[in-house]
């Protein structure tokens, strides 16, 4: 009788123990590395995820690039600002686009936008004919600071096509500038 209790106990601690390797090991794959803090992939882009830098929302832009999102709040027009750099380290990557559409929808709001980004500054290091920049800006001027944005944008980066998304956008805590 004492055996069949510990041979019990044993079968049932090795059952637990199953469950919770299978519940944390089930939303990676073989081989990758635990991450706690990992969102789901919707979020951003072919990473999945995005993270904050001081004013700034960063999504994935590819394998190798980030990009960041920050707002421009201002009483005589609000804008949105894109900034492109290295993955790895806070960088910025000169891109060699003069403007690319981004589409944005307000939360509760059915209406989808379509933004025009265009090069904020040129990088001097580069030919006036083959102009590149890692900042870009478009106007916003019906986005509130109170607004939840949801944003996607569609480019070639590194010759491949790369879709970037924020999600939850909060252009009040990601204002850069803020004269409201």
């Amino acid at each position: 009788m004492h055996t069949r209790r510990i041979s019990l106990t044993g079968v049932s601690l090795t059952l637990l123990l199953g469950l919770f390797i299978w519940a944390g090991c089930r939303d990676r794959q073989a081989g990758e590395p635990r991450d706690d803090n990992k969102k789901p992939p919707a979020d951003g882009g072919e990473h999945g995820h995005t993270h904050e830098r001081g004013k700034m929302m960063i999504a994935d832009a590819g394998k190798h690039h980030h990009a960041l999102l920050t707002a421009h709040l201002d009483k005589n027009g609000n804008e949105l600002d894109i900034l492109f750099g290295k993955a790895e380290e806070p960088v910025r990557v000169p891109l060699p686009l003069q403007s690319f559409q981004a589409e944005v929808v307000r939360t509760g709001d059915p209406e989808r936008r379509v933004l025009t980004f265009k090069q904020e500054t040129e990088d001097e290091h580069y030919p006036k004919e083959k102009p590149r920049s890692s900042h870009f800006v478009a106007k916003a001027p019906w986005m509130k600071s109170t607004d939840r944005l949801y944003v996607k944008v569609e480019i070639k980066l590194d010759g491949k096509d790369v879709t970037i998304r924020w999600k939850d956008f909060d252009p009040k805590k990601f204002a850069h500038h803020d004269k409201e």
